[in-house]
């Protein structure tokens, strides 16, 4: 992960995982489409927008009413709320100041080999370590203070095994 501002953020490609960054805070975990350049911006690549997905927040809904009224039902009923991963719309915050935190590809397949360990077993098996191929892709290293935790997702070798 790196810090970078806005000026080269908004040159990297679409698909970059990212958050926004203000000292010691991360924000929602998102993901980056189309740089939208506004004439006046081209030189300065500060006043630009893009397209982005918070991923925190991607759930299906037709518009904000529709939102909030699923919003409202989970809240009320414990109603799942159903995920849309491709449900992208534009920053429009123009902070020249703004960092961001850049996620690479090892990040991003470190957080992926996370998740999957978070799935239950049973029925199809959906990850190395639920298979029950001792953990070929996890490494489980002593971090400084955490000994016998896995340094790909943090959970301990107890816990891999068990699932």
């Amino acid at each position: 992960m790196k810090i970078v501002d806005r000026r080269a953020f908004l040159a990297m490609p679409e698909g970059t995982v990212y958050s926004n960054y203000k000292p010691q805070f991360f924000g929602p975990l998102s993901i980056k489409a189309q740089t939208l350049l506004h004439a006046t911006a081209a030189a300065s690549m500060y006043l630009g927008d893009f397209v982005c997905m918070d991923l925190n927040a991607a759930l299906d809904a037709s518009g904000s009413d529709d939102l909030f009224h699923k919003l409202d039902d989970a809240e009320r009923n414990g109603t799942r709320l159903a995920l849309d991963f491709d449900n992208y719309g534009r920053d429009c915050m123009f902070d020249a100041d703004q960092l961001f935190a850049v996620w690479d590809a090892d990040d991003v397949k470190a957080l992926i080999a996370c998740l999957q360990a978070t799935l239950p077993r049973g029925g199809e098996e959906t990850t190395s370590a639920a298979a029950g191929s001792d953990d070929d892709d996890h490494q489980f290293a002593a971090h400084d203070d955490m000994p016998g935790y896995c340094a790909t997702c943090s959970n301990t070798l107890e816990w891999h095994r068990r699932q």
